[in-house]
């Protein structure tokens, strides 16, 4: 005879989408994960590498809900290889070191040409993500982060 299961309490919230918005996010995650773009055909290289960011919402309705974004380093051969590739590895670039200060690091620092990332150093901080659902009919709605901005900032406006 097999014992009992007590699923008593257990989260049946799925993986649902959650409402688009404006929420309090902490970095629970952080892992350097890399292309695999096998066929060739995708917009970065093989190998490319990034950060893949777990977020965790902070308070209200969603509270303790999770939403990942995918930031990529494009590499010195890639933005070397056409102008067009350039600019798009400037904006990238750009997009991590916003994701960065938004988390607490100074603008000085990140953008010194010498920052040194510890994604350890990263768990834990926080900032205002504006989240929002990226419909699919092959792979289901999910939440997508499109922006992230200093709380302080969001204080002082007092816009969140």
């Amino acid at each position: 005879m097999t014992e009992p299961l007590n699923l008593a309490g257990a989260d049946l919230r799925g993986f649902e989408p959650f409402d688009a918005g404006k929420y309090e996010l902490a970095v629970t995650e952080i892992d350097q994960v890399f292309t695999k773009n096998e066929s060739g055909e995708g917009k970065m290289p093989a190998g490319t590498p990034g950060y893949n960011v777990r977020y965790t919402v902070q308070g209200g309705e969603f509270d303790g809900r999770h939403v990942w974004n995918n930031y990529w380093m494009p590499t010195q051969e890639y933005e070397d290889s056409s102008e067009e590739n350039k600019k798009k590895a400037a904006t990238m670039k750009g997009i991590f070191a916003r994701f960065l200060i938004a988390i607490g690091y100074s603008t000085d620092e990140v953008t010194s040409g010498s920052f040194a990332f510890d994604p350890t150093d990263a768990i834990g901080r926080k900032c205002q993500g504006v989240v929002g659902i990226r419909r699919s009919d092959e792979y289901g709605d999910r939440n997508v982060v499109k922006n992230v901005k200093k709380l302080e900032t969001v204080a002082e406006s007092g816009i969140l």
